[in-house]
């Protein structure tokens, strides 16, 4: 049991300075949906927003804001804050299912506190800025009351200012496997919103990040496309039952 113990305290003791944000998953299959999602959960609170101005192309934003700590003193904290935009292709599979592909760009800072004990009382901290590039492929399977999503964002994390503990004032970066599972369950506009993420570094990390990330929330979906869609229809319809001379 001794044994482990100690692997345990040193998976426990970490300053998260990168928190990767809940996977932006739209599942839009046609030109004119909207979606806007807001979540909470161990990534902190989150707004994610995305439209698909033609049908096959998709833009989107999201945004992260965490704040762990109650003051400044306090010696176990975390702070982050990210925003990021990104744009990509999908296709339809028949009428249940979409493929998709986004990329995209954000920066974000964070800085983290973890004190322990470990024989004798240690302090961990760090801080940073960095910028991240992205690609997102996924697939999901959607209905008009359920969705559900799998993608695998591959995330490039570079810090252009960083300090930790051990290490002062330098570059440093890693690309990170983030690959999630999204639920959607609820009415036709309005859903719960649920997602469990697991994220791992190519190769061995200098900066703190956590494996698995879990939110929860509501995603609003809005369907101009198919109000507009409806409305020609009714005027063609319309059109044809003119009595003609």
């Amino acid at each position: 049991m001794r044994f482990l113990i100690i692997p345990l305290l040193f998976c426990c003791s970490c300053a998260s300075v990168y928190i990767p944000n809940s996977r932006n998953m739209p599942i839009i299959d046609h030109g004119g949906e909207v979606t806007a999602s807001v979540k909470g959960g161990s990534t902190g609170y989150e707004g994610q927003l995305a439209f698909s101005p033609v049908n096959r192309f998709g833009i989107m934003a999201d945004g992260l804001y965490k704040n762990s700590s109650t003051s400044e003193t306090d010696d176990d904290y975390q702070k982050h804050k990210y925003f990021g935009f990104g744009a990509g292709y999908y296709e339809p599979i028949s009428d249940w299912g979409v493929f998709d592909i986004y990329g995209g760009y954000g920066q974000g800072e964070g800085s983290a506190q973890d004190e322990y004990v470990f024989f004798t009382s240690n302090t961990d901290y760090a801080t940073g800025k960095y910028r991240r590039y992205y690609v997102q492929p996924g697939f999901a399977l959607k209905k008009e009351h359920i969705e559900l999503g799998f993608c695998y964002r591959i995330s490039r994390v570079e810090f252009y200012e960083f300090e930790d503990s051990n290490i002062q004032d330098i570059e440093i970066s890693n690309t990170i496997m983030e690959p999630a599972f999204t639920f959607r369950a609820g009415g036709k506009n309005i859903k719960m919103d649920s997602q469990v993420g697991l994220n791992v570094p190519m190769h061995e990390t200098e900066f703190e990040f956590p494996v698995f990330t879990v939110s929860i929330g509501v995603t609003l979906r809005l369907d101009f496309g198919k109000k507009l869609i409806s409305k020609k229809s009714d005027d063609t319809e319309s059109q044809e039952n003119f009595p003609r001379p």
